[in-house]
């Protein structure tokens, strides 16, 4: 279990950045360097060749698996489940583990208001080093002795050609900058002896490693409780997130690639297009205005609401419902002079998406405690669904520049549309039975059944 104070000991952007190296048994590793990369999270190692290792997030008593949305000030604890046992209730979605998410809520009192900020680079580390200019003038004459190419610079014409006396580059250096964070968050709670609630403003930018690589994240969550009497309480919690992120292709595979000896600008001062006896794009063209765009807009919206019913002591029905509503689009952008297209005509794509996911669940829970014997018996219903539909559109040929992916309609070449539509459903039964002795024996027996549909289209 870890608890809030924990959590804000390290200032990270994705909540499970920041228990990296907290948590006995549990891997956390950021997928990449761009800016909004993943977090891929393992449980005890890996459990299947093919299919998801990813552990199953529970946020307020509902599976909500866009963990990257929430802000880690919002959360008040986290609880890991790694053994059969404690993950058996879950069925097969809790085969990689589980981690249980409780966000903050508010406390009767006074009305408190925080604001939390920070700011952080990252560099860049343990890249390889390549050669410079000058290396690798003395790499090609050993590499030219050795087979009586080369016997001393008078043959420095016939192996270098035009790039005899050029400077050179260091191609890696010319992509490569510090990349730099900003996160602010404003939270407020207040709350009554029956009335409570907690509202929480959230801003992130995110700059990557390279030039148009980043990322801003608004957010905002609201919990509030209320005890309507001694028997019935109900609450609800929500979040709306908001991505507005532009994405840069890796430029090192091709920088890396190129001889140290060219250069990225003539003698003028303009940038080279071609290199590599105009084999290659240069890299940084990809960064001249209007002739790379990748930029993706998501909006996401987690809405959970629950009933709880407590008729006699020691009894409790609780109705839980959950739903995450999704909508976004991908727009790609890349001129013929681009790494992407590498002289091909430009490419233009759209991409939009929509996505419902709902989860309901019934619980009902006995507990007694007689003496040193405790019993627990506990009986879950649920129904968890998501839908998803799916529209691609994409051209080659596009012969203005400035309409970006907008302008799909004047795009004469490789023109495809596709369609994509999926929708599943989950209905389950479990029952589960605990009995201790002196809080030293425990006995947990557990049952579950799942009936199960998917279409795809």
């Amino acid at each position: 279990s870890v608890k809030a104070e924990e959590l804000q000991k390290v200032p990270a952007a994705n909540l499970m950045e920041s228990l990296q190296g907290k948590l006995p048994g549990v891997d956390i590793t950021r997928s990449s360097g761009a800016a909004g990369a993943g977090i891929n999270v393992l449980v005890r190692g890996n459990r299947s060749l093919t299919a998801s290792n990813s552990p199953l997030f529970i946020v307020d008593g509902i599976q909500y698996n866009s963990i990257q949305d929430l802000n880690p000030q919002d959360i008040q604890s986290m609880e890991v489940l790694k053994d059969a046992a404690s993950t058996a209730i879950y069925g097969a979605r809790g085969a990689n583990g589980v981690i249980l998410i409780t966000t903050k809520k508010g406390a009767s009192g006074k009305t408190r208001v925080s604001f939390n900020s920070y700011a952080g680079v990252s560099e860049l580390f343990g890249y390889p080093r390549v050669q410079d200019a000058e290396e690798y003038k003395q790499f090609r004459r050993e590499a030219n002795r050795t087979t009586g190419a080369w016997t001393g610079p008078q043959d420095d014409a016939t192996i270098f050609g035009s790039l005899l006396n050029s400077p050179g580059a260091y191609w890696p250096d010319l992509m490569l900058r510090n990349g730099s964070q900003q996160d602010y968050q404003l939270g407020i709670s207040a709350g009554t002896e029956k009335t409570n609630f907690y509202i929480s403003l959230n801003y992130f930018r995110e700059n990557g490693l390279f030039l148009n690589d980043q990322l801003n994240r608004y957010s905002m969550r609201v919990n509030a409780d209320h005890t309507i009497s001694k028997m019935f309480k109900i609450g609800t919690q929500n979040q709306i997130t908001f991505y507005d992120q532009d994405i840069r292709r890796d430029p090192l595979n091709t920088a890396a690639k190129l001889v140290p000896l060219e250069v990225p600008y003539d003698a003028d001062g303009n940038l080279q297009v071609w290199l590599n006896n105009n084999r290659t794009v240069s890299p940084l063209m990809d960064e001249q205005p209007g002739n790379w765009e990748n930029n993706n807009r998501t909006s996401r919206i987690f809405n959970s609401a629950y009933v709880e019913f407590t008729p006699v002591k020691d009894l409790m029905f609780r109705s839980n419902l959950g739903v995450t509503i999704t909508g976004g689009r991908d727009g790609l952008y890349a001129g013929s002079f681009t790494v992407e297209r590498n002289g091909a005509q430009p490419l233009a794509r759209f991409n939009t998406r929509n996505l419902l996911g709902y989860n309901m669940e019934n619980i009902l829970n006995y507990s007694k405690q007689l003496g040193r014997h405790g019993l627990t018996l506990t009986a879950v219903q649920s129904v968890l669904g998501n839908r998803r539909e799916e529209v691609l559109a994409q051209g080659a040929n596009q012969l203005l520049a400035y309409q970006s992916f907008y302008g799909l309609a004047n795009a004469n070449e490789q023109v495809s549309i596709s369609s994509t539509f999926e929708e599943s459903r989950l209905l389950s039964y479990t029952g589960r039975l605990q009995y201790n002795f002196d809080d030293k024996y425990l006995l947990m027996l557990t049952a579950r059944s799942d009936v199960g549909s998917r279409v795809e289209g």
